[in-house]
């Protein structure tokens, strides 16, 4: 085709025209991302500042309501109403297990969580990477809030084999811990049905149900195989780097501050550091 047959063809005044356009689209097109990519990091900064704020506003009223009661001992009163988040009066255990005179109910073996295996090997075959569900992103709690969507180490808290005041020491000291380590994302394995603890803090927590007896399962070994499975699910679901044994690790709540609050901040120092 000879250029004057190319002229011809193509209207060289209608594509400087189209070519015009096509630029002042292109230009308004950019304002209009870089306004949007404004407006994001503007949302970002707020929705930052505000988990702050809940997580500031959490805080103090933890540390105020801690020195409520700490006065209230002091003072040998007791309170006239119930915080948030603890409206009903802790139950013994013996009593909710029906009386120190009747059985006690099974409880989950607490070696339970050395059983799932710290490093486990990929697997060939199925399932493949590319069929197997991403992890879920666990909430920090709110009185770690404001690292909300920051890298974590996620770890898991078993709470088995404690009593209820052991089991509310763990929590309380975890939640110290995340002063220090922001990073640290608790997923707590309890076998107690008492969440309020754990729902006070907004913490991510499982529950594996003691053993409901032979009626059910026809004994406790097949019983926590099941649950042992569930373990493992639980680490795959959660993306859990890691699980701490505060019953191993030699944790007395009779001891305050002492040597076993230690052992537990050195259990989670190190498993956030792996």
């Amino acid at each position: 085709m000879s250029g004057r047959e190319f002229d011809e063809v193509w209207d060289r005044d209608l594509m400087k025209q189209q070519l015009g356009e096509l630029r002042k689209e292109t230009a308004r097109l950019k304002a209009e991302l870089a306004r949007a990519r404004k407006v994001e990091e503007k949302t970002g900064r707020e929705t930052s500042e505000l988990r702050r704020l809940i997580q500031d506003g959490h805080l103090r009223e933890k540390h105020l309501r801690s020195r409520y009661h700490d006065l209230l001992k002091r003072g040998g009163g007791e309170p006239s109403g119930a915080p948030r988040g603890t409206r009903r009066a802790a139950v013994p255990e013996d009593a909710r297990a029906g009386g120190a005179g009747e059985k006690q109910p099974e409880r989950v073996d607490p070696s339970l969580v050395d059983r799932v295996a710290q490093d486990e090997q990929p697997t060939e075959g199925w399932p493949t990477p590319e069929s197997t569900l991403p992890t879920l992103a666990a909430h920090p709690g709110w009185g770690n809030y404001a690292s909300m969507g920051e890298a974590a180490v996620v770890i898991g808290i078993s709470l088995l084999g404690l009593d209820h005041n052991a089991r509310k020491e763990v929590i309380d000291l975890v939640s110290a811990q995340q002063l220090r380590n922001p990073q640290l994302v608790p997923i707590f394995i309890t076998d107690d049905d008492d969440f309020r603890a754990l729902r006070a803090e907004h913490f991510v927590f499982e529950y594996l149900p003691p053993w409901p007896g032979p009626d059910v399962v026809p004994s406790r070994d097949r019983w926590e195989a099941l649950l042992a499975d569930r373990l493992a699910l639980i680490k795959k679901k959660w993306g859990v780097r890691r699980f701490v044994s505060f019953c191993s690790a030699g944790y007395d709540p009779a001891e305050g501050h002492g040597s076993g609050a230690e052992t537990v901040q050195r259990e989670l120092a190190d498993a956030t550091k792996d």
